[in-house]
């Protein structure tokens, strides 16, 4: 079901006046804010797991227990699974409620007619769907690591002909590797979820349409400065990444700081009747 709601088929936008949208963008932005803070919740949860790894594997191997190492962290990443589902539940709650406060400040005076129609949508599947990805990559997380330290060993003997020493100093850094990893995957997943549900609410009033923001800073990459104000479908994700084609809306690619800012039906749209 999420596949189908944010990687659809290409075609080109048809062409929208964008003064008609509803574009408040300073709502736009400040509710951005508030998803970085949950972003900040979901980065420090997530590092505590690569420290806890990063503890097993320089501990196992100082005392000459590698070969324990593998065991360790795939019974660590079973036994971590209730707190991955707390941890993932409360990301996904506090980005759902944002996104829907959000939205009955998007359209101003029309608030109480969008709030009423969106009382109809039940985001209940995508919340299990988004958690259980949440769960999956967080468990992926210790294992990545046990996968890591053995590939080191195993091509330092048949490959690269590395120093043990050398070796050694690549599995000590496996802390590092796993906190980049979370910080990867925190902040990739509170947009995406972000995204999705915000495109599942579009849909659902009736939404065909969004225009592409950038946060317009050094960061942005090249591929998103392109796309930036530009208007585009919902059902026709644009390439977000031209290097490997691959088509997303914003903030549902890899360290995607992009947002959408949806265009409202005519109902909802100050002036209208």
């Amino acid at each position: 079901m999420l596949t189908s709601l944010y990687i659809p088929p290409n075609k080109l936008a048809s062409i929208i006046d964008v003064k008609k949208a509803s574009s408040n963008q300073g709502v736009t932005r400040r509710r951005w804010a508030a998803i970085r803070n949950i972003e900040s919740f979901y980065v420090k949860s997530l590092k505590r797991v690569a420290s806890a790894v990063g503890g097993f594997i320089t501990d196992l191997f100082n005392a000459g227990k590698s070969n324990q190492i593998e065991e360790t962290l795939t019974t660590y990443s079973e036994i971590i699974e209730p707190w991955a589902e707390a941890v993932a539940t409360k990301m996904i709650t506090e980005v759902n409620i944002n996104d829907q406060k959000a939205w009955l400040k998007h359209s101003g005076k029309k608030a109480y007619l969008m709030k009423e129609e969106l009382k109809g949508l039940s985001v209940n599947e995508i919340i299990h769907e988004l958690r259980a990805r949440q769960v999956h990559l967080i468990k992926s997380i210790p294992l990545e690591a046990a996968q890591r330290v053995q590939d080191l060993a195993h091509e330092a003997v048949t490959v690269t002909s590395e120093t043990w020493q050398a070796v050694a100093e690549k599995i000590r850094n496996s802390e590092q590797v796993s906190k980049s990893k979370s910080e990867l995957i925190a902040r990739t997943e509170v947009a995406r979820s972000q995204a999705i549900i915000q495109e599942a609410r579009a849909r659902w009033i009736g939404s065909d349409n969004y225009i592409w923001h950038t946060l317009r800073d050094r960061k942005v990459r090249q591929d998103h400065q392109d796309l930036d104000r530009q208007v585009f479908s919902w059902s026709d994700p644009p390439v977000s990444d031209k290097r490997t084609n691959t088509r997303s809306h914003p903030g549902c690619i890899w360290n995607c700081r992009c947002y959408a800012e949806s265009i409202l039906p005519a109902r909802f749209q100050v002036g209208n009747r």
